[in-house]
């Protein structure tokens, strides 16, 4: 039997980036600097970008004052790397930064990752080894691969420390370029050419493999393996083993002669953004970065840089993919913690968090990465563990989907592709995010059962019908050679009352009367197909609406009622609508009028004052059946005039003066006039009851929430114009079951009667014990209360920001000092962290929508983060910085 040898290299530690180019002894060096703190860097290699439409010429001539000779010019993103010939690195840094024209300097930052360290080496067979490919078990690749294996049209750039593109598992898919002869002018100071296999952008050349002679640089190679090995029957397969690997070389192993600076495999942020850029302009839809470091300081400007780059991938459709860290602690690390870069953590076999994942903000998702089988250089195998190899996992996923659209011409976006990636993934703790696993762990046989449903399934002509005789119509999807169609009784069955094989639309089939659920799904040439399409209802309705009456009349006015109408329908269930209504004011519907089709309850205008009229009504079904017409009712309506919708109206009369102070008693008229939308998340009425109070010696009287009648008071003011601010307040309690969050949120509102608009009242007070809010009239007009729209953390902010220790414009006149969480919820767990995922502090906050915390005084200088965490898992962070 043929046998395999392996490595079983554990890595507890993922690769970080840190800069490199021709990687020589002494070219590496420990630096501290104030402002920056300690750090390793390239030996007197800066990053600087200049500030936009700032001319070439202007630029040379800084560099030429300072000493700085520019390597080389990255055109996509607009910075340049500055080798400095002449003075101390923290100076010339100072040079640059306090420039006009100079947008962003900082060094060219090296991190290094922890040492791997080799366990025994084992043998074993064939099918031995096909066995342990556990982590595609774990992510049902084989459910993803009945839809899509890769057909050579998505590339994943694997920007790493090099792919042994020889591998007998990697050959057959390495990207090749078509036009090596062309040289790439994305990147100055490079000799982009010949590149038929990617790009070393360490030492410039056109050979992205590993050395040899330094196995830890086996790192690429071994996560290649997991997103694209070829399928040739030899030991492994990828997740993508249909698709093509991109090789690009930005991390190589650095041999130091400084004792304080251990050998190791380091990369520079600039060779990775410039392999991020090369990627792209490529065609790269997919670029893996396993690799990271510790967060930058905010008030660098590496940050931005690489916002640039992810801008720039956003822009060409290619989504990146980093790994989370392998500290064990919060938060995920530099890059992979970047908005819109796709967050992988690691986990085990048992779908739980592996321990030395990084987690918490940041996190997006999962996938296996313990003793994770893959290729090593010279045809190898090994295993090797780590967030590194759990990314891989993800960007083949990604890759399988836009090989996927690619095929049936779909277009997608970045963002598109990570919500996929995010919303299909398995979590058994949780239907939302959470801080150990994100959105959970990455599902790609669900995924492309999401993606690959057919679109745009419909009856020829809606869902309900009035005939047994259906025609069927969808969307044909390219490629397909038929499809396969399915009607049952339940949402849920697996028994069918009827099964085809389609090659178009399906017409006149034969239904009986009764609810029916029908799916698809589409075969392929090559054997494949789709997954069933989720089911949609199919109501054949022949029976046209019965037990038809006007159950009641409410809201009866001067003008107009509203009407609430009930049906019932055979196949539909209670509920039937629309309703047509018949109007008239002879007993004999003599003079009738006929309302259009409405639905339930209706505001019928228009009407008389102190007139009677007769109603009765008819409905019709989804499938457009037309019941007969209902019995005759009749109302009439009132002989007074009420002004809005349920007002409590308060007039006051003195023969001389009359004015009304009117309340109204629902805050959802407010919608009617398009100026405040309906409150959120209840539609129930937020006021219980309206009280008008007095100035000393003038009456109080309680108005019932259910009495709309006009309110006559004897002992009105003698000159009621003579009235000010004050003499009357008005007060509002509102209903016990609102929440804390939804009291907050309450607002007492005045008509503006000229513009027909509602305007919020500035000054109000609330008291929550007797749940009662109280305001000031200015003015004798339409009030009433209303609940503004509210998120959990809708414009949450922290502030100051940042935190200046004895700043007096934060300090006792701000109400104590300290830092405060704005627009919170009511009720929400805030911890602190440092920016090396220290938890800091923990504490509670209830009621009110802010939480000053004066734990700030206690902290260091430096940069902290705020995780705030709702009972119910919704979570938000934001940073803050101490400046003591």
């Amino acid at each position: 039997m043929k046998k395999i040898l392996f490595t079983h290299l554990l890595f507890l530690v993922f690769f970080c980036i840190s800069p490199s180019s021709y990687l020589r002894a002494g070219q590496i060096r420990s630096y501290s600097i104030p402002s920056l703190g300690n750090f390793d860097a390239m030996s007197d290699e800066i990053l600087v970008k200049f500030k936009e439409n700032t001319p070439l010429s202007e630029q040379e001539l800084l560099h030429s004052r300072l000493g700085g000779q520019v390597i080389s010019r990255n055109h996509r993103l607009n910075f340049v790397k500055v080798q400095l010939t002449g003075g101390s690195m923290e100076s010339l840094l100072r040079a640059y930064r306090n420039d006009p024209i100079v947008e962003i300097a900082e060094p060219n930052y090296i991190i290094r990752p922890h040492h791997p360290y080799e366990l025994p080496r084992e043998y074993l067979s064939l099918e031995e080894l096909e066995v342990q490919q556990r982590g595609l078990l774990a992510i049902n690749a084989h459910e993803a691969w009945d839809v899509e294996v890769g057909t050579g049209s998505a590339t994943i750039a694997i920007i790493d420390s090099g792919v042994d593109f020889s591998h007998i598992e990697l050959a057959e898919n390495i990207w090749e370029n078509p036009q090596p002869h062309i040289p790439y002018e994305g990147i100055d100071g490079y000799t982009i050419q010949y590149d038929t296999y990617g790009w070393n952008f360490v030492l410039d050349s056109n050979d992205p493999k590993p050395d040899p002679s330094h196995p830890a640089e086996d790192h690429g190679t071994h996560v290649a393996g997991i997103v694209a090995a070829v399928e040739n029957g030899e030991a492994i397969v990828g997740v993508s083993w249909g698709n093509k690997i991109l090789p690009l070389k930005a991390l190589a192993w650095w041999d130091s002669d400084d004792p304080l600076l251990p050998s190791g495999v380091v990369g520079s942020y600039v060779d990775i953004l410039n392999a991020i850029t090369y990627a792209v302009d490529k065609g790269a839809n997919v670029i893996n970065l396993s690799l990271g470091a510790e967060w930058p300081k905010p008030e660098t400007g590496i940050e931005s840089i690489w916002n640039s780059a992810i801008d720039y991938c956003e822009n060409n459709g290619v989504l990146v993919v980093g790994s989370a860290g392998n500290d064990g602690k919060a938060p995920v690390m530099f890059p992979a913690g970047l908005d819109r870069v796709l967050a992988v953590g690691a986990c085990t076999m048992n779908i739980d968090k592996a321990s030395f994942s990084n987690y918490g903000v940041g996190l997006d998702m999962v996938a296996p990465g313990e003793n994770i089988l893959s290729a090593l250089s010279n045809d190898e195998l090994g295993r090797r563990t780590g967030t590194s190899m759990a990314a891989p996992f993800v960007s083949g996923a990604a890759s399988l989907v836009v090989s996927y659209f690619k095929r049936m011409g779909i277009s997608w976006t970045s963002e598109e592709l990570r919500r996929y990636l995010t919303k299909t993934s398995y979590n058994p703790n949780s239907y939302d995010w959470e801080e150990r696993l994100g959105y959970g762990i990455l599902d790609a046989g669900a995924l492309m059962r999401y993606i690959s449903r057919p679109q745009s399934l419909a009856p020829a002509s809606g869902s309900s019908f009035s005939t047994t005789s259906v025609n069927f119509s969808f969307d044909k999807m390219k490629d397909a050679s038929n499809y396969e169609f399915f009607i049952s009784t339940t949402v849920s069955s697996d028994s069918a009352i009827y099964t085809d094989t389609l090659y178009t639309e399906k017409t006149d089939l034969q239904l009986s009367e009764g609810i029916y659920y029908w799916k698809l799904r589409a075969h392929y040439p090559n054997g494949l197909y789709s997954h069933w399409t989720d089911a949609h209802q199919l109501k054949i309705d022949t029976s046209p609406p019965t037990e038809v009456s006007i159950a009641s009349i409410d809201s009866v006015y001067s003008d107009r009622i509203t009407l609430l109408a009930q049906a019932t329908d055979k196949v539909a269930g209670l509920g039937a609508k629309p309703f047509k209504f018949g109007v008239s004011r002879q007993k004999d519907l003599s003079d009738e009028i006929l309302t259009d089709w409405v639905v339930s309850p209706y505001i019928l205008d228009g009407l008389e004052k102190d007139t009677t009229y007769y109603l009765r009504l008819s409905a019709r079904d989804g499938a457009g059946n037309i019941s007969a017409w209902s019995s005759t009712c009749s109302v009439t309506t009132l002989d007074i005039d009420v002004f809005i919708d349920e007002a409590y109206s308060f007039t006051y009369e003195d023969g001389l003066y009359s004015s009304t102070v009117r309340v109204s008693s629902s805050a959802f008229t407010l919608a009617s006039y398009g100026i405040i939308s309906p409150p959120t998340p209840s539609q129930t009425t937020i006021i219980d009851s309206a009280n008008l109070k007095f100035s000393p010696g003038i009456r109080t009287d309680l108005i019932s929430p259910r009495d709309y009648s006009i309110k006559y008071f004897d002992d009105s003011p003698a000159d009621f114009s003579s009235l000010s601010k004050g003499d009357i307040l008005l007060s509002f309690t509102y209903p016990s079951s609102l929440s804390r969050a939804e009291e907050n949120m309450l607002r007492p509102v005045r008509l503006n009667e000229a513009t027909g608009t509602w305007e919020i009242m500035e000054t109000f007070t609330i008291n929550r014990e007797e749940k009662r809010i109280e305001t000031s009239l200015s003015s004798l007009s339409i009030y009433s209360l209303f609940m503004l729209p509210y998120s959990d953390f809708a414009d949450f902010y922290i502030y100051p920001n940042p935190f200046i220790m004895g700043d007096s414009q934060f300090g006792e006149a701000a109400g104590g000092g300290g830092l405060v969480f704005a627009n919170i919820p009511d009720e929400v767990e805030i911890k602190i962290f440092n920016s090396a995922g220290e938890l800091i502090e923990k504490f509670q906050h209830k009621g009110g929508v802010a939480k000053r915390w004066t734990g700030v005084r206690d902290l260091s200088s430096g940069v902290y983060i705020g995780l705030l965490k709702t009972p119910d898992g919704k979570t938000i962070s934001g940073k803050f910085s101490v400046v003591r």
